[in-house]
Formats: structure tokens, sequence, C-alpha cells
């Protein structure tokens, strides 16, 4: 027999109490003054025996009912000798208290945060001193991967705040077996315990990773939300990849209603840089999601920093999603020709305002301002010197794009230029005129090209394609990283894409000119190019998700590109150096960056802003969505695991359920009914032995 609270059999003290009363005979007698003595004396000895035995009666009754009571009281029970995590003299037991924001809502009385902060310290005080605890929270702090003792267990528990970090049920089981697995054989080997205190979104379960571990006992404790409605931004993205001075530039964002309920006429704003831009209201039925567009006038060439707001109670984390942005002066071209430039290119650039097109010739290559220039065009140079290869490396390497347009005759020409920068080698000249291959419309590069069309006449509807009359083969080595963008119909590649550290190379098979292909004079050859230009000017990212894994890349100034290093972040007064590594001469990236909140961050090098970020906590924690306890039972069913169990409590003191869970035979209920039986007994032996 074992006891839930075993502090309560100090009250066993009690059982003197009928002793006392037994041993001292508190009664007062009379004296009566009799004739017959010798009457007295028998009457005495026929009684004294049973008056003994009646006495002695009463007494073990009512030690009985007294010990029956105080047993009741303590939560007596006998273990199961078969139960999963009785056969060991210690348990390992780990409890996870989901502290996500969304756990900050109200519950039954009080936050749902604060409701598992209580009940885990409930559910330690069910298990024994010599037990050891483990501790799991979202933010997954160092310190507590280890096995605490009870009173270190109660003091973390105690501590636990709401963060922006989710993690969903594989990490979890995964956090909890690695640092069973870090203990000895002998811990290794025992079996433990797993509670999980959450209010069970949908997303928690999502993983397809979860596997159940037979050495481990897995509880649900659902803590039920109250259902809110929740209007959130998503994501936003521009409608141009190119922003452009005193242009207009259309933001689009998706904004989603995840209540039950209705929403109309929600404002949402948008700032630019502290200063309001623009102002629309949004209505939306009930888990809707609705892509609004906002439209704002650009200013001067810089960098902007963007952000939206939309108004919601009293969910407000997803409230605002911020954003950063450049505006570019011009897009600047540079056209290195063998001899002429070529009239189509010089035509298709020229005439566009936002570019600055420049054409030089083989004889005055600026070395000087090459890493000035966004797109750099090599149009059928019929050599490479040494020095300007290297020059054209250190351009592509600190994230420059090149357009390689070969000579009539390019055997051998770029041969150690192609050979540094691991891209594909021009083959030997191809006279088979040939149609282009079907444009690829899933490769990346042309997204935004076509427009997505799925009818059956799309389908087989026969398109014009350019002609090629004769062409150079783009031969694929081991090395390179090359993607054919358009091909002939055999295959061959026509024009390729590689990178080499932050750069871009691409590679036609034939001159621009009509005694190779069309081309020049096809409908495709201006989002070919202007699709390049893209690649070179395009924003890679308005903002970065806390908790995402992305690398973040910076380019190094050259002036200090030899220099020791050292990068920080900053907001406002708040400044630390994140972990960071050198990628290349010009190039750094900080990783795993442990963002303390949302907002624009600044990534500094001294006293010099390298570079604008923007962050956002994930929407994930932004899905209401609940699992009940009922959906959770079909969830365990489902995937057949019987390691798994669900406990619902109505109140805080939750020992109880888990003591029925662990051991079947409960003893209270039978201690009250036979303390009963024996305050029965005693009353009756009073009332009828005489």
């Amino acid at each position: 027999m074992e006891f839930l609270y075993p502090n309560i059999l100090f009250a066993l003290v009690a059982v003197a109490i009928p002793i006392a009363v037994h041993l001292f005979n508190f009664r007062k007698y009379k004296k009566i003054y009799f004739s017959n003595v010798d009457m007295l004396q028998s009457i005495h000895k026929k009684t004294k025996k049973q008056s003994e035995l009646k006495h002695l009666l009463i007494l073990l009754l009512r030690i009985l009912t007294v010990i029956a009571l105080v047993f009741a009281f303590a939560q007596a029970y006998f273990p199961n000798k078969d139960s999963l995590i009785n056969d060991q003299e210690k348990q390992w037991v780990s409890i996870y208290v989901d502290n996500s924001f969304s756990m900050t809502q109200k519950g039954e009385e009080s936050s749902l945060l604060e409701e598992a902060k209580s009940k885990a310290l409930n559910i330690l005080e069910s298990y024994k001193t010599q037990d050891r605890f483990h501790l799991i929270t979202n933010d997954l702090q160092a310190k507590h991967h280890r096995w605490y003792n009870k009173m270190e267990m109660e003091q973390n528990i105690l501590q636990i705040k709401a963060v922006f970090l989710q993690q969903d049920l594989a990490q979890i089981l995964q956090r909890e077996k690695m640092l069973r697995e870090e203990g000895s054989d002998d811990q290794s080997s025992q079996k433990a315990l797993l509670y999980v205190l959450s209010d069970f979104q949908k997303t928690l379960l999502q993983s397809a990773d979860i596997q159940e571990d037979t050495s481990l006992l897995c509880r649900f404790l659902p803590l039920q939300n109250t259902p809110i409605n929740n209007i959130y931004i998503d994501s936003i993205w521009f409608q141009n990849q190119i922003q452009l001075p005193h242009g207009i530039s259309k933001l689009m964002i998706r904004v989603v209603n995840n209540g039950s309920e209705d929403l109309s006429a929600i404002p949402l704003r948008l700032f630019i840089n502290e200063e309001q831009k623009a102002l629309v209201s949004v209505s939306l039925a009930s888990k809707e999601s609705k892509n609004v567009e906002m439209s704002f006038s650009n200013g001067e060439g810089g960098v902007y920093n963007g952000k939206l707001m939309i108004d919601d109670y009293p969910i407000i984390f997803d409230d605002h999603y911020y954003f950063t942005f450049l505006i570019r002066d011009k897009i600047k071209i540079a056209n290195i020709n063998q001899e002429n430039t070529n009239t189509y290119l010089q035509h298709l650039f020229q005439q566009d305002s936002s570019i600055s097109y420049q054409s030089f010739s083989i004889q005055n290559i600026p070395y000087t301002h090459l890493q000035q220039y966004d797109f750099i065009i090599l149009n059928e140079l019929e050599e490479l010197g040494s020095g300007f290869q290297q020059e054209l490396v250190q351009y592509v390497k600190r994230g420059g794009l090149i357009l390689n347009v070969p000579c009539a005759s390019p055997k051998g020409v770029y041969d150690l230029f192609f050979k540094e920068l691991g891209v594909p080698f021009y083959a030997s000249l191809d006279t088979n005129t040939t149609i282009f291959a079907s444009i690829n419309k899933d490769l990346a590069f042309f997204g935004q090209v076509f427009e997505n069309t799925s009818t059956e006449n799309n389908k087989n509807e026969k398109r014009d394609l350019p002609i090629v009359k004769k062409f150079y083969p783009l031969k694929k080595t081991n090395q390179d990283n090359s993607v054919a963008l358009l091909q002939t119909r055999g295959g061959k590649t026509l024009l390729s894409q590689s990178s080499f550290e932050q750069g871009q190379i691409f590679q036609m098979a034939f001159p621009l000119n009509l005694s190779y292909t069309n081309l020049p004079e096809h409908a495709l050859f201006v989002p070919v190019l202007y699709q390049m230009l893209l690649q070179a000017t395009a924003q890679k990212s308005l903002y970065q998700v806390i908790g995402s894994s992305a690398m973040i890349s910076v380019a190094i100034p050259q002036d200090v590109s030899n220099k020791e290093v050292v990068l920080s972040l900053q907001k406002e007064k708040n400044q630390w150096i994140p972990q960071q590594h050198r990628k290349s001469s010009y190039q750094w990236q900080i990783f795993d960056v442990q963002w303390p909140e949302d907002g624009v961050f600044e990534l500094k090098l001294d006293d010099i802003v390298l570079k604008n970020i923007a962050v956002n906590y994930d929407r994930i924690e932004s899905d209401f969505s609940l699992y009940s306890a009922k959906e959770l039972r079909e969830w365990i069913a489902q995937k057949s695991f019987k390691y798994f169990q669900i406990i619902q409590t109505q109140n805080q003191k939750i020992g109880t359920q888990i003591i029925q869970e662990d051991h079947v035979t409960k003893l209270w209920k039978w201690l009250v009914f036979f303390a009963i039986i024996f305050i029965f007994v005693e009353t009756l032996i009073l009332r009828l032995w005489k």
C-alpha cells in the first residue's frame, strides 16, 4: 500500500484519543449501601468479562475508524505491478509547458499559461523526492536540458514566461529522447513519462514524424481555450519586383479571418518610415482570406522601412507586419563588345528610363567601375585577358550578374574563365536548324513571365517558338550547378543559368544575330532579358520570420574585406553579436539569430549600417484551430498509439487522476465505507449490548 499524500499520515496520532478514553475511566461513582454484599460480588464476577470485551471491541472499532479516515484522506492505493511506470524505484518525468502566445489567452480562472504552470506543479506533487524531472518549453532553453530534483523543477516552472516560438510534438519527443539517451546506460534503458500541457493548436500535431516510443508514456493534458475571433496579416509582397524613384508601388497584403464571425470595415494602415501612406477597410467572412492591394508613391532612391497595422483585439501580436524595401535610382547595365555594340540589346535597354545602359569596347573596359554595375553583358568577345577575367570573377563573387553571348568561334576562348566559375563549356558547332522546345514554366526563372492557363485548348495549342539555325551547345560538367532555361527539342541547352558564390552567370549558345537565330526579333526575347535583369536587381526578401533557420547574407565593403570583421545587430538600445561566418572574401552570413522581438533591426559593421532586416512573428500561432479531447482520442486511435493517454481535469488538483492512470486499485472509497461500517457497528454495540 502507498499514499498519494503521505504527510497526512501524521494524523494517526489521533488514535491516542480512544486509547486514552479507554485507559482512564472518567465516570464518577456514588456509594450505595447494600445489606447483602454476597449478591453484589456474584453480579460483579458475572459481568466483568462481558464489560471488558465490550470496551475492547468499542476501542478497536474507534481505532479502526480513525485509521480508515486518515488513510482515506492520504489517498491510499495499491500499486499495479503490471504498470508501465511502476516497476522502477526512480521515475524519469518530463513536463512540456506550452508557453506560446496562444497560451496567454484567458482560461477558466486565469491565463492558460498560468493554469498550465499550476497543473505542472500539481503533477510534481504526485511524485516522490527521489524522482527526477525535465522541463521542456518552446524556447528550448539550454538550462532546461538536464534532470532536476523536485525543488529545482518547481523553481523553473514558476519562471516560465510566454515566448513567440512554437514547437510541434515531434520536436518535443525528440528533445525528451535526446536527454534520456545522453544519460547513463542504466537511465536510458528505464521507462519514462512525458506530460504535454497545451491548448493543442492543430499545428502541434501536424508533423508526420511523430513516432511512438515504447519506453515513454506520453500524457496529453488539454487546456481548452475559449473561441476567439482573430484577423491577422499573413504575408506581403510587391506586385512589381523592382521599386523605382517617384513611381507608384503596389503592395499586396494577404489578410486572414480565422474566427467564427464575419468582420467588416476593419482598418488596415500602411506606414513607410513612420509616415502613414495608405488606409483601407477590410471586410472578411468567417474563415476567409483575401489579398488586399495598397498603393503608395515612392520617394527618392534608398532603403525604406515599412509597417502594416490592423486593429484587432484581444489577439494583438499578429496585428502588425514589418518589411524593408529598396528603391533603386537606376539599374546599371554595362555591355562590353568586341567591336560594335549589339543593336538589339541597345534598342531594348536604352528606351527604358529606369535603366542606365552603357556600351564599351574591349579596349575601353572601365575596370575600376565594374562593381558599380548590376548587370554586365559580354557580347561576342573573342578574347578574355587574365586581368579582365579576375575582375569578372570578383564581380560575380560579390553578387554581380553576367550574360555571356559567344563569338563566332568560342571554343577555347572562355575555357579558363568558365573553369574558374564552374559553369558549362561550349561544344562544337551544331548546324542543324531546329526549333526551341516548349518553355518549362515550372522553372523559377519563368515564374512571372507567363499567365497560368490550364484549359485543354491552351495545352494543345501550338505555340510560336523561336528557331535556331546553328549554335554551340552548352556542355554540362560534373561540378557545375547549371539549370537549362531554354533547350532544343532534342534536349541540347541553348540558355543556361549558373550560380557562383553570391552572383549568377547566364550563357547563350549562339550570338544574337539573325544568321544564328530569330530570337532577337521574337516575342520571347524581351521577357528573357528582363528576367535576367530582375535576377540581378530584385530584392531577395522583404522580411525574415522568427524561428526560421534562414541564413542572412551581406556584402562587406571592399576596403575592409581583408580585415577582422565582427557584425552586430541593433534595434534602438538593444545590441548584440549574432553567430556569423565568412562565406567568401566579400560575403558574410549570420545564422541562428535569437531575435528578441519583431521589428526592424540594423545589421552593422562598427558604425556602418550594412543592411536593414525586418523580422516578424511566425503566423503559425495565429491559427486558433484547436483539438478537442474527443479529436485527440480519435487522433491517438488513428495512429494506433498504445503509450499515449489523455487526462482531463476540471480543477487544478490532478494528482488523483494521475494515480488513477498509474495505479488500478484506489482505496479511499473503500476506506470511507469501512469507517462508516465501524461507526455503525459501534453504535449497535452501545445501544444493544446491555
